[in-house]
Formats: structure tokens, sequence, C-alpha cells
């Protein structure tokens, strides 16, 4: 059986986007969103990019929490179907950052944090 070594770059569409959206409840994303921001320290203010957000929903329930935010996803089923049903919660806020989104110069990141996920920066 031969994979295709970008299978991730279309793998997060149609019902992969489906499943996921009805998987995760608000309350979930609430008790998530407050979880990031208790255990990055996040002081009042603080930026956040949120990469890969998905549909945003983390992003979102920080937004709501007063915090600025970028979200970012390769996956552009997934940043369209967070965009429609956020509504008025993304006001202000930037959801829809498709591509690459390793940084350009990691050392600008001053804070790490990672949630079901392994990345490797450099410093």
């Amino acid at each position: 059986m031969q994979v295709d070594r970008d299978w991730w770059r279309t793998f997060f569409e149609g019902v992969v986007v489906d499943f996921w959206m009805a998987a995760m409840d608000d309350g979930r994303t609430r008790d998530e969103a407050d979880f990031v921001a208790r255990a990055l320290e996040l002081p009042a203010g603080a930026r956040v990019i949120d990469v890969p957000c998905g549909a945003g929903r983390i992003a979102l329930a920080l937004a709501a929490q007063g915090l600025p935010v970028t979200a970012v996803d390769i996956s552009r089923a997934f940043l369209d179907r967070g965009s429609r049903e956020s509504g008025p919660a993304a006001t202000g806020h930037r959801l829809g950052a498709a591509g690459d989104a390793r940084p350009r110069r990691p050392s600008a990141i001053r804070r790490r944090g990672l949630l079901g996920r392994q990345l490797r920066l450099p410093r």
C-alpha cells in the first residue's frame, strides 16, 4: 500500500470536518479555552495565535475572553466552516489564514503551548 507523503494537505475536508464539528460541544470548547488561558498564564490582552485552529473553536472562545486572536489552518474547508458558524463571535478577530503556518522567525514566539499535537520549533 502506498500513501502520499502529503496526505494531510487534503485530509481535513468533507466528512472529517463534519465529524469534528459534531464531536465538539460548547461546554468542552469553553473548558479547553479556559485551560489554555490558565496553562499559558495569558495576561489580559495577550495576542494569541492558534495553529492549527481547525474551525477556530478555541480561538473564538479565547476571543470571547477579550484576547486578540489570529487563527491559522491549512484546511480551507475547516476555516470556511468556522467562519460560517461563528457569525458575530469572529468580529474583530482573524479567522481564515490558510497555508503553511510555520513561523518565519520562531524566536519571535514568546510562549509556546501545544495541545494534542507535537511541533518542534527551532529556538
